[in-house]
């Protein structure tokens, strides 16, 4: 009950913030006053509404900031109901294959990070929804091949996986009444120059390693032991991926989303860290 009484603040929280950015858009339209518009010559009136124009903008742009991040809040809150293991991660945002700057290039194999998981899905669903050699699909046809399509990468992109990461404890919404470290900011590293791979994601850590990741602060690294697989999410009302891209589109229809199953966690020194390639990973068959 607390879960959700505390979703139900968080959406009433940024319900309030919506209106109040929606007032002043209508209020900034508004002006200027009429006795400044008395006084003013017309070239300083063009410019005084211009300066109008660009503050409606930008709370404009604020407010749908406000709904993008109301509706993550919301997934999040519908994740925390469900509870359990493996977790479903649906990042934000991922590196560009060839790394962006500070950070390390996204690695080939597809289990290596969660960057890595989604070019690798990208190009599978390119080749699932490629239709080379045969007349112009339909929309259906369409529909169809991507709805088989995530069900399809869920066998052939699934495996355990070794991860060197740090962990952030996340900064948790006001009213929210969940122990430290039930959520945290998760980066994977590359293991020679410990870059990010990738933008960090917010992930549910399983209780029986909270107490480890908060002895050990939030500057220490991990090595993570999951099972990693992938599950992208079938949306036939999203074609396109919108001004903020959340959650990630993959392409047409299918948004990216992976589960992480928690197996063994443990800290190391900077010089472990170190030592060794990206990771270690056992892809599953294909069907398995």
């Amino acid at each position: 009950m607390g879960m959700i009484a505390s979703g139900s603040r968080m959406t009433a929280r940024a319900g309030r913030m919506l209106a109040v950015l929606a007032l002043a858009v209508v209020s900034g339209l508004a002006a200027p006053q009429a006795a400044a518009q008395n006084t003013m010559s017309p070239a300083e009136l063009r410019r005084e509404l211009e300066q109008e124009r660009v503050r409606a903008e930008r709370a404009e742009q604020r407010v749908a900031q406000l709904e993008a991040e109301l509706q993550a809040l919301r997934a999040e809150l519908a994740a925390m109901r469900q509870g359990g293991t493996p977790q479903r991660v649906r990042p934000a945002g991922v590196a560009p294959s060839g790394g962006s700057s500070g950070q390390a290039p996204v690695p080939g194999d597809p289990l290596a990070s969660p960057s890595s998981l989604f070019f690798a899905m990208q190009l599978s669903y390119e080749q699932a929804t490629s239709f080379d050699g045969r007349p112009e699909p339909s929309e259906r046809d369409v529909l169809n091949a991507v709805r088989d399509w995530t069900r399809d990468a869920r066998r052939e992109l699934s495996g355990l996986s070794e991860w060197l990461v740090q962990l952030r404890a996340a900064e948790m919404t006001e009213g929210t009444n969940l122990p430290a470290f039930a959520e945290a900011s998760m980066t994977v590293l590359d293991r020679r120059s410990l870059r990010p791979i990738g933008s960090p994601i917010r992930v549910q850590v399983p209780g029986r390693f909270r107490s480890r990741v908060s002895e050990a602060g939030e500057h220490a690294y991990f090595l993570l032991d999951a099972r990693v697989q992938a599950a992208p999410v079938f949306n036939a009302n999203r074609e396109e991926a919108g001004i903020f891209n959340f959650p990630l589109l993959i392409g047409p229809y299918a948004e990216f989303g992976f589960d992480l199953d928690w197996q063994r966690l443990r800290p190391i020194d900077e010089d472990e860290a170190r030592q060794g390639g990206t990771g270690t990973q056992t892809p599953a068959q294909p069907g398995r």
